[in-house]
């Protein structure tokens, strides 16, 4: 199989060369550089708090090195032009530089006061980015904060904008803030809500995810649909990076 020799390739390319400013084969000019990743979460009421357990991912998008790869498949692959360009797109957080060691603050633009926020790790410390890049940990939002904010935007329901910065580095995100009663949905995304086929195997999971448009499940949307009042919580083996 010609793709994993090529993953493999990207890494001992990477390794050696490292130039700041090298520009991609194919730019994807609208995709900032220099970003952090708030990955999907939600928020629940512990006593006179909101706690939301965060994961948040600061990286910088090494476009020459995600153009190279996509040449390079495109090269020794007979894939059609729209299959690349999926590649492409979805190659660019896979092949992205993390960037450890930063610490990472959190404002909410709705509120009035410039308060600024920090993820709190187990041991109550505010950690900064491991070499992943990663910072995992909890933001915790006074009650009254959160009541203040949805006073004044009665009708957008319990959706909580954030924005994170790093330097240069920022993100954006909108976090569900959860009552403490209701239904709750957990579910799987491959061959659940999307269609992987991973019992076919390596060969076919890597096509269906790399190279194909993603194929929702039948019915389960519909489904999903129907449960207004229930709140969903996915889970994936799939690489992070995809989500």
């Amino acid at each position: 199989m010609k793709f994993v020799p090529l993953l493999v390739l990207f890494f001992v390319i990477d390794g050696l060369f490292h130039p700041a400013d090298a520009t991609s084969i194919h730019s994807e000019e609208d995709v900032p550089r220099r970003q952090i990743t708030i990955y999907n979460t939600y928020g629940y009421i512990d006593g006179d708090e909101w706690v939301i357990p965060m994961r948040v991912w600061v990286n910088k998008k090494r476009r020459w090195l995600q153009g190279f790869v996509t040449w390079m498949t495109d090269l020794t692959n007979d894939y059609k032009d729209y299959q690349i360009d999926i590649f492409r797109s979805r190659l660019r957080d896979i092949v992205a530089d993390s960037k450890s060691r930063r610490t990472v603050s959190f404002r909410l633009p709705d509120y009035s006061d410039e308060h600024i926020f920090r993820i709190i790790d187990p041991e109550g410390e505010s950690p900064r980015t491991d070499r992943n890049g990663l910072i995992r940990g909890e933001l915790r939002i006074p009650v009254s904060i959160i009541d203040e904010i949805f006073d004044d935007i009665p009708n957008r329901g319990k959706w909580l904008e954030i924005e994170a910065y790093s330097g240069r580095y920022t993100g954006t995100s909108y976090i569900q803030l959860i009552p403490p009663e209701g239904i709750s949905v957990i579910s799987d995304i491959d061959d659940t809500v999307k269609i992987t086929e991973i019992p076919a195997g390596g060969r076919v999971v890597v096509h269906n995810t790399f190279f194909k448009e993603y194929v929702a499940a039948p019915i389960m949307a519909d489904m999903y649909a129907e449960w207004e009042d229930a709140t969903f919580h996915y889970v994936s083996g799939s690489p992070w990076q995809l989500f």
